[in-house]
């Protein structure tokens, strides 16, 4: 699998997935923050089915995947709930989604994932957790007989995390 690490804003970097974060009791109304930027994205019924799954308490390290609008750079988005600061539930949340990206690849065939730093804001998981957490889950994604995603790209928000990350990120990935 190859790993792109870059600086930029992650909706800038078209994929088949764009994977985010949100908290597990409804997402940040902030208009920057990832949910806020990506529901505009969502078609009418994935919006409507995320206003009803946001109303609920969600499970730590699960998540829901919704499709996109035609004009979007993403044909699906995946929001999982990683739990600030929980390298555990962070692990969790990446493996159910790239199992969810593998199973809807047995009908639609090789993809790949943009996705910004998830579960790194205030709070959270610091950046040596998460390329720990990363490292972990995509080594054991590699062991797998039957894989559909061939790259990740990481979009960070400093050229201090992108270097960071390039160093950190397992050297058993290929990053370009």
């Amino acid at each position: 699998m190859i790993v792109r690490i870059i600086v930029g804003s992650m909706l800038d970097y078209p994929a088949g997935y764009l994977f985010i974060g949100s908290n597990v009791r409804g997402h940040c109304e902030n208009p920057t923050s990832n949910v806020m930027q990506v529901l505009p994205l969502l078609e009418p019924e994935s919006r409507g089915e995320y206003a009803r799954h946001n109303k609920e308490l969600q499970e730590y390290g699960t998540g829901s995947v919704y499709a996109c609008t035609e004009d979007a750079h993403f044909n699906l988005i995946y929001i999982g709930y990683p739990g600030t600061g929980h390298q555990e539930s962070f692990e969790k949340m990446l493996d159910y989604g790239l199992n969810i990206v593998n199973i809807l690849g047995l009908k639609t065939g090789a993809t790949n994932i943009s996705m910004p730093l998830i579960g790194t804001n205030v709070g959270g998981l610091d950046l040596n957790e998460w390329c720990e957490g990363f490292n972990k889950v995509l080594t054991e994604y590699d062991e797998k007989d039957v894989k559909f995603i061939e790259a990740v790209t990481i979009v960070c928000n400093t050229e201090e995390q992108a270097t960071f990350l390039k160093k950190t990120i397992s050297p058993f990935h290929r990053i370009v």
